[in-house]
C-alpha cells in the first residue's frame, strides 16, 4: 500500500513541474511575417530596394531594404532590417544592431512578441515555431578604440518556405547524383 501511494505522489509531481514552466517553450502563435508582409507573399511592387541577388540551388535568392521602413524594433535601434526572398516569395528577416543597450533592447522586443527561447545560452537563443522559427546571436570583436564591439544578428524564418528549400535543393542534389 505504501509503494502505491509513493508511485501516485511521484506522478503527481512529474504531472505539477510539466505543467507549470518545466515544458518546452512554444513560439508564440500567430507571427506570419513582418511589418505587414507575410510569409510566401510575393515581392511588393513597390517600396522594396535590392541589395542582392543570387542563385540558390537553382532558384533566385534575394535581398532587399524596404524604403521609408523605420529602423527600430521595439525599443532598439537597428542599423539594418533585410527583406529575403526565395523564387520571389518572403521567405525571412535579417536584422542586424550594435552596442550592447540595442542587444538587450532586441532580446526583449523578441521575447515579448514570441515568448520564452526554446533554446538560449550566452550568446544565442531560438524560438522554434510552427510558422516561424526565429534566431538572436551576439558576435563580440575587440578593437583599439573600444574595449569590445558588439554586433547582434537576428532572423525570422518561414518554417514553410524553409522546408520548400530543404526539399527543392535535395530534389536538385539528387539529379545531381546522375550526372557521376
Amino acid at each position: 500500500m505504501p509503494r502505491k501511494i509513493l508511485v501516485l505522489f511521484l506522478c503527481f509531481i512529474l504531472l505539477f513541474l510539466s505543467v507549470s514552466g518545466f515544458s518546452t517553450p512554444v513560439l508564440a502563435e500567430g507571427v506570419t511575417g513582418f511589418r505587414g508582409i507575410k510569409w510566401g507573399d510575393p515581392l511588393p511592387k513597390e517600396g522594396m530596394k535590392l541589395i542582392e541577388k543570387k542563385q540558390y540551388a537553382g532558384k533566385v535568392l534575394s535581398s532587399y531594404k524596404r524604403t521609408g521602413d523605420e529602423i527600430k524594433v521595439g525599443a532598439a535601434n537597428v542599423e539594418s532590417i533585410s527583406y529575403l526572398f526565395w523564387d520571389g516569395r518572403l521567405y525571412s528577416i535579417n536584422i542586424t544592431c550594435t552596442g550592447s543597450d540595442n542587444q538587450r533592447a532586441l532580446l526583449n522586443a523578441f521575447k515579448d512578441r514570441l515568448g520564452f527561447p526554446t533554446q538560449s545560452d550566452n550568446d544565442f537563443y531560438a524560438w522554434i515555431g510552427e510558422t516561424t522559427n526565429a534566431y538572436l546571436r551576439y558576435n563580440y570583436s575587440y578593437n583599439l578604440k573600444f574595449d569590445y564591439f558588439m554586433k547582434t544578428e537576428a532572423k525570422l524564418v518561414s518554417d514553410v518556405i524553409a522546408k520548400e528549400m530543404f526539399t527543392w535543393e535535395r530534389e536538385q542534389t539528387k539529379k545531381g547524383k546522375n550526372d557521376f
